[in-house]
């Protein structure tokens, strides 16, 4: 477990200000915890992570950027992953589940009354979990077939579109896969 404290100074993004050019815009400064267990019984592995932040200041370079100064805005505050893996015999089992928490916006990437996204930009994107799974069989020495799905549950989850845009990306939808491992 640890705690830390961060200060991003000139952290450069596209500038809505400066034709979308690379530009040194924010300094931040960030507390958080995060902790990690790893276990292990007989042939099943696993590990739990977590972590939260806090902003606990901010400044903007941007005059269209309106800073949040006590707030974390464009990631989530809190995330989490949860990992077992059992093998028996030629077999090898995976389960792994993400957990992101709400992430707010700034107020300066919301629209303003009668803008035309006006109602396609929510002040938070909500908290979305996935869920991935795979199945390994070695069918010999360094050689394993694999099958597997990435957000298997199909989860709607949306990552951050920042500044003032009718959209927010999307988490890649179901994913099924086959694959060989060569080790």
């Amino acid at each position: 477990m640890n705690f830390f404290h961060t200060k991003f100074k000139n952290q450069i993004a596209y500038s809505p200000t400066n034709f979308n050019l690379s530009t040194n815009l924010y300094t931040l400064t960030t507390q958080g915890l995060e902790t990690e267990l790893q276990f292990g019984v007989g042939s099943l592995r696993g590990f739990f992570n977590g972590s939260y932040a806090k902003r606990v200041d901010e400044e903007s370079q941007d005059p269209n950027i309106q800073p949040k100064t006590n707030e974390t805005t464009w990631a989530p505050t809190l995330t989490f992953n949860l990992g077992f893996n059992y093998k028996t015999g030629p077999w090898n089992l995976g389960l792994t589940a993400h957990r992101q928490g709400d992430v707010k916006r700034r107020d300066s990437d919301l629209p303003a009354p009668g803008d035309a996204f006006e109602g396609y930009r929510p002040t938070t994107v909500g908290a979305w979990t996935s869920l991935d799974l795979r199945v390994g069989y070695k069918l010999g020495r360094g050689l394993e077939l694999e099958l597997g799905a990435r957000n298997a549950s199909d989860q709607k989850g949306g990552l951050i579109k920042n500044f003032n845009f009718p959209f927010d990306y999307r988490v890649e939808p179901r994913t099924l896969y086959v694959g060989i491992r060569l080790n």
